[in-house]
């Protein structure tokens, strides 16, 4: 049976959201997992549960750690890390039991250094009108591409599997990127997909490695989307990349970037002329 690590961190989830995800990690199959459980506040009620839902496979450990941001919160749990095999999970998420197998089965058959599941949206409330563009469920990270295998080009972070063993021990998220000091900042899953392509790597998608990921309604609004969508041209900018596509492009997908292009223009400026300070 293989071993991995999780490493998972919450931004402002709720303690209830944050239980039922970690008691679907808890049920996982084929496979043994140390649970590392990033808490920025220190919270009784969670590190109680951690302990009362740990097996004999999946094992929860929770660890308080400095308020920085998630990019922070992951390169620490990657100097916990004592197995090559690591998984990143995000609180808000609801995984399969075979998620984990599924994804290092994908990771083995092709040879790749990482691979990444299914997700699906649970939406609080009725989702936007522009929410079936491709482009909008990338903001909303959700990723349905079928359930059968596919070299993937991007991976988001609560949904995936590295093996460090491709990576010499070198792998690092951009800490200037990524969600921190209550922003929608982006872009670090971004910079480990391109130090990947750069390798010469695969990703691999693996269409039945399924999460459900959990959208509340303050995420549900046209102004929740044009500040998502400003944090990415502004991230994009930062690493002084021009925009890719990642997905096939509908009718739907031209008519929103019409209505979206302001934002992330405004933010891609922004972003490009702090980008010779920030990234040297």
């Amino acid at each position: 049976m293989e071993e991995f690590t999780l490493i998972m961190t919450r931004y402002d989830e709720e303690n209830t959201l944050v239980k039922k995800s970690l008691v679907s990690l808890s049920k996982q199959k084929f496979v043994k997992i140390r649970v590392l459980f990033l808490d920025q506040i220190l919270d009784n009620d969670i590190k109680l549960f951690c302990d009362e839902i740990s097996n004999n496979n999946i094992i929860f450990e929770y660890v308080k750690i400095k308020k920085v941001g998630l990019s922070y919160a992951k390169n620490y749990g990657l100097k916990l890390c004592k197995t090559n095999l690591v998984l990143f999970y995000d609180p808000d998420q609801f995984a399969c039991d075979t998620w984990a197998n599924e994804l290092y089965v994908g990771m083995r058959k092709f040879g790749a250094c990482c691979s990444s599941g299914s997700t699906f949206p649970v939406w609080e409330k009725s989702p936007l009108l522009i929410s079936n563009s491709n482009l909008i469920k990338e903001f909303y990270s959700i990723k349905c591409y079928g359930v059968d295998y596919k070299e993937d080009s991007m991976f988001f972070g609560g949904n995936v599997l590295f093996d460090l063993n491709f990576f010499n021990g070198k792998l690092e998220f951009p800490e200037n990127l990524g969600r921190q000091n209550g922003t929608l900042l982006s872009g670090e899953d971004s910079y480990v997909s391109n130090q990947i392509f750069d390798m010469g790597q695969k990703m691999i998608y693996c269409g039945k490695a399924k999460v459900q990921h959990f959208i509340s309604s303050n995420r549900i609004s046209y102004f929740w989307v044009f500040r998502r969508v400003f944090a990415g041209g502004y991230g994009k900018a930062l690493r002084k990349k021009l925009p890719r596509q990642l997905t096939r492009r509908t009718k739907v997908d031209y008519l929103v970037i019409l209505l979206i292009l302001p934002s992330y223009f405004s933010g891609f400026l922004l972003g490009y002329i702090k980008s010779f300070k920030v990234l040297k």
